[in-house]
């Protein structure tokens, strides 16, 4: 019953261990496993859920779990299956990594945006915002460069990359605002619709948390436009680190 995104980084570390022929019989037996799981829960439009749909007695966790899929569901599992099939050099999980990097290519908003639920069934947003700096400057680029890395540079990818990390500095949701502080040496977390100190589960308040719910049963998209919102004045160090792990493919993307 573990997450997509779970094992996305499960795989990821396996992969790596493959790769430098540091695993044994059982840890590549589980190595395996993993890609044979989460090959299993991509949907036909190339997005995966947030878990692995089993039922539980929960019925709205499991809708939620079993038809909505984050961001984050996508990027892991995307990096996860890519770095696999450059170790152990299967196709099929590249061919996966791609229909999900595509799909997230297709599904990227009109200024670079990557919006935070899908349906996967359907693959379109049904809640957009918050849209999160980390997957603009880091875990966006990380899915799309991690699949170029195990199969060459689409005609996608760099357009992809580009507008996303380009948002940052000209987001138009709140353009009065900046989201990276250079002084302070910090992104800023996100831009959303709902006040920071009113949110929880998924950074969404009550109203969004209640669309998302609502989505599960009904698979309404989310096409709203953005009037007001609000920006999330906290900075992860997550997110640092990922900016460098980003930054670290593009890097070897240049020398190869």
């Amino acid at each position: 019953r573990a997450s997509s995104m779970a094992l996305g980084w499960l795989l990821t570390g396996l992969a790596a261990a493959v790769e430098h022929r540091l695993a044994g019989e059982a840890l590549r037996g589980l190595a395996d496993a993993a890609c044979e799981q989460l090959l299993s829960r991509q949907a036909t439009g190339g997005l995966f859920p947030l878990g692995s749909g089993a039922f539980r007695k929960n019925i709205f966790q499991w809708r939620i779990n079993a038809r909505l899929g984050s961001f984050a569901s996508q990027v892991y599992p995307a990096v996860g299956l890519a770095c696999y099939s450059r170790a152990a050099g299967d196709d099929q999980a590249l061919a996966a990594a791609r229909r999900t990097a595509e799909a997230l290519c297709a599904l990227q908003g009109p200024q670079g945006q990557w919006w935070w639920i899908y349906d996967v069934a359907t693959a379109r947003p049904v809640v957009k915002y918050p849209v999160y700096s980390v997957h603009q400057d880091a875990m966006g680029p990380m899915a799309l460069l991690s699949v170029a890395l195990a199969s060459g540079l689409s005609d996608q990818i760099p357009p992809a990359v580009f507008r996303s990390v380009a948002w940052l500095s000209g987001q138009e949701e709140l353009p009065h605002v900046e989201l990276i502080d250079a002084e302070l040496g910090v992104v800023w977390r996100a831009i959303q619709r709902d006040p920071p100190q009113r949110t929880g589960e998924f950074g969404l308040g009550r109203r969004e948390w209640l669309r998302m719910n609502l989505a599960a049963w009904t698979g309404r998209p989310d096409n709203r436009p953005f009037a007001t919102g609000y920006v999330c004045d906290e900075c992860r160090p997550y997110h640092l680190g990922w900016i460098l792990a980003a930054d670290a493919m593009a890097a070897t993307l240049k020398t190869n």
